[in-house]
C-alpha cells in the first residue's frame, strides 16, 4: 500500500490469521525497499537480498571433559537447539515476504510450525534453515559463492582443520534485508550465543509451537515508531523542496566514486575484502577523534573519502569535487514504548537530506601535519552531516516521520521494461555499526568470540563499505561484485584508507 492509499490508521499492518491458519499483514516502505531488489511478482520465490552477521569462536575440549569428537557433536547439538529456541522466541525470524495475486499486493507471511522440536513440521524447518558446512580452504566461506537462501538460514561452518585442545567454528547468520537490519541482526546474534551457552551448559527448555508465538511477531517500522495516516500537502511540498536540492547537491561538482575496472565483466560474484586495526592502533584513533570532537567512524568515513580523491581522476581545471551519499540512521532508540526496540525490523530510516561532502581535486599536502589537518576537516564535515540527520527528539517530531516512508518510496526501484544504464562510476556507500562489542559480547560461557562482523551485499556496480568495532579492534569492510571490479582495485582502496589511519597515529 502505497503512501497515497494509506489509511488513516496502521490496521493493515496488524497481523492477522487467514483462514489457512498462516498470520499475514501488509509490508511498508523499509520492507518493500528491500524486497524490491530481487522479488518479483511474476517471480515470488527468487532469492532474498541478504544482510549477513558472522560470527567466529572456540571451545575448549578439556571443558567438556571429553573427546575432540565428543566436544565437536556436543557443540552441534547446542547451535541446533539454539536457533530453535531463537524462533520459537522471535517467531518473526520464521516469516517471509510473498505476492498475494488476489490483493495485488506483497505479505508478509508466518506460518505457525505446530508440535514439539522433534515434530515434522519443525524438523523440516530446521533442516531447510540449519545448514552444516565443510569447505575444504581456509578462505572468508562468504566469498566462496555460498548457497542461495529464501528465508533466515544459519550457516555453521568448519574449518578444513582444527587443533586437538580448542574446536573452531563460524556461524554466518544470513537474512533477508526485507527481515532486518544491522543492529537487528546483531541482536539476534547475541541472544543466540545466550542460548546456545545455556544448551551447552545442560540447561533444558521444553518448547512447543502451538500458534501463541504469533502474539510475538514484529511490526514493520512504521508502527513501531508511530507513523500514521497520509503527509500533509504542506510536508509533501517539504519533501519535494529537499528532494529538489538533492539532485542539484550531485549535479554542482564531480562526483567521488570508484571507475569500473577496465577488464570487468568477469563473474558475478559478491566478495568481501577486509582489514583490521590492532587495538593500540584503534585506541590512539579513538583518542586523535575524541581530542579533535569527532569519532572514529567520522574518521575512517573521511579516510575512504580521500582515498576515492586519490584514485579517481578529473579533468585539468576541476575546482572542487563531492562525495555524495544518502546516509541510514538507526531508529531503534526512538521505537514507542509499546514497542519491543530489539524486535526483528528494518528499524532504521534513509536521510531525507543527501550527504555533501566537499574537498579540492587533488591533495597538495605534502607534510604530514598537512595531510592530518586535511583529514580531520573532512571527519568534520561527516560529523556535521551526521548531527543535522539524526532526530533530536523521542517520539521524533511529527513533521519528520512522513519524509521516513516518503523516502523509502522515492529510493526503491520502479518496475520498468528496461534496464537503468550502466554507470562507469560506481558509487561507494558508508555504513557504521559502531562498537558491535556493546551488543555482542567476547564471552558466551565456554563459548569464546575470536570475530564478529556485519555486511550487506550490493547491487550492479555499487560498492558498499562497513566500520565497526569488536573486541577493541577498528574492522572495515568493503563488498563488491567481481564482475564489475576487480579486487586488486579495491584492495588497493583499502590500503589507502589503511594508510591514511596509520599515519594519522604516527
Amino acid at each position: 500500500m502505497d503512501l497515497q492509499n494509506r489509511a488513516g490508521n496502521n490496521d493493515q499492518f496488524r497481523w492477522c490469521q487467514a483462514p489457512d491458519g498462516t498470520w499475514q499483514r501488509d509490508i511498508d516502505e523499509a520492507e518493500r525497499f528491500y524486497a524490491t531488489f530481487c522479488r518479483k511478482p511474476d517471480d515470488p520465490d527468487a532469492a532474498s537480498f541478504p544482510v549477513t552477521c558472522h560470527a567466529s569462536f572456540s571451545v575448549p575440549v578439556s571443558e567438556a571433559g571429553r573427546s575432540y569428537e565428543a566436544t565437536t557433536e556436543k557443540i552441534t547439538d547446542a547451535l541446533r537447539t539454539a536457533w530453535l529456541a531463537l524462533c520459537h522466541e522471535s517467531p518473526t525470524l520464521a516469516s517471509w515476504i510473498q505476492y498475494d495475486p488476489p490483493a495485488g499486493a506483497w505479505k508478509r507471511m508466518y506460518a505457525p510450525l505446530n508440535g514439539s522440536e522433534d515434530s515434522p513440521t519443525v524438523s523440516a524447518w530446521l533442516c531447510q534453515t540449519f545448514k552444516q558446512v565443510s569447505p575444504d580452504t581456509n578462505d572468508d566461506w562468504f566469498n566462496l559463492n555460498p548457497p542461495v537462501f529464501k528465508v533466515a538460514t544459519l550457516f555453521v561452518v568448519s574449518p578444513p582443520s582444527d587443533q586437538d585442545d580448542l574446536v573452531h567454528r563460524k556461524v554466518y547468520l544470513r537474512c533477508p534485508h526485507d527481515l532486518v537490519d544491522g543492529i537487528g541482526i546483531l541482536h539476534l546474534v547475541h541472544r543466540f550465543f545466550e542460548l546456545a551457552n545455556e544448551s551447552y551448559q545442560g540447561v533444558a527448555r521444553n518448547r512447543r509451537w502451538d500458534g501463541n508465538e504469533a502474539a510475538y511477531l514484529s511490526p514493520p517500522l512504521n508502527t513501531a515508531i508511530g507513523i500514521r495516516g497520509q503527509p500533509t500537502d504542506v510536508q509533501r511540498q517539504a519533501f519535494n523542496d529537499l528532494t529538489a536540492k538533492n539532485a542539484t547537491l550531485q549535479t554542482e561538482k564531480p562526483l567521488l566514486g570508484l571507475t569500473l575496472s577496465d577488464n570487468s565483466g568477469g563473474p558475478n560474484s559478491i566478495q568481501r575484502v577486509f582489514f583490521s586495526l590492532s587495538k593500540s592502533l584503534t585506541a590512539e584513533l579513538v583518542t586523535k577523534s575524541k581530542t579533535n570532537g569527532i569519532t572514529i567512524t567520522h574518521l575512517v568515513s573521511a579516510a575512504l573519502t580521500l582515498a576515492l580523491r586519490d584514485l579517481q581522476s578529473f579533468s585539468p581545471g576541476t575546482l572542487g569535487v563531492r562525495y555524495c551519499n544518502q546516509s541510514i540512521v538507526n531508529l531503534r532508540g526512538f521505537c514507542l514504548p509499546s514497542q519491543d526496540p530489539l524486535a526483528i525490523g528494518n528499524y532504521h530510516m534513509i536521510a531525507a537530506q543527501s550527504m555533501a561532502i566537499d574537498l579540492s581535486p587533488t591533495s597538495s599536502h605534502h607534510t604530514t601535519k598537512e595531510s592530518e589537518e586535511e583529514l580531520i576537516s573532512v571527519a568534520k564535515q561527516f560529523r556535521d552531516y551526521y548531527a543535522a540527520i539524526r532526530p533530536v527528539s523521542k517520539p521524533i517530531d511529527q513533521d519528520l516521520l512522513p519524509f521516513i516512508p516518503m523516502t523509502w518510496e522515492l529510493f526503491t526501484p520502479k518496475p520498468t521494461t528496461q534496464p537503468p544504464p550502466q554507470q562507469q562510476v560506481a558509487s561507494v556507500a558508508i555504513s557504521s555499526l559502531g562498537n558491535i562489542s556493546s551488543i555482542v559480547r567476547h564471552e558466551y560461557g565456554a563459548l569464546s568470540l575470536i570475530a564478529a562482523w556485519v555486511a550487506g551485499e550490493t547491487l550492479g556496480t555499487g560498492i558498499s563499505t562497513f566500520i565497526q568495532t569488536f573486541a577493541g579492534e577498528l574492522g572495515f569492510s568493503t563488498i563488491f561484485n567481481l564482475a564489475f571490479h576487480q579486487q586488486e582495485r579495491i584492495k588497493a582502496l583499502q590500503g589507502l584508507v589503511l594508510k591514511k589511519l596509520t599515519e594519522l597515529s604516527q
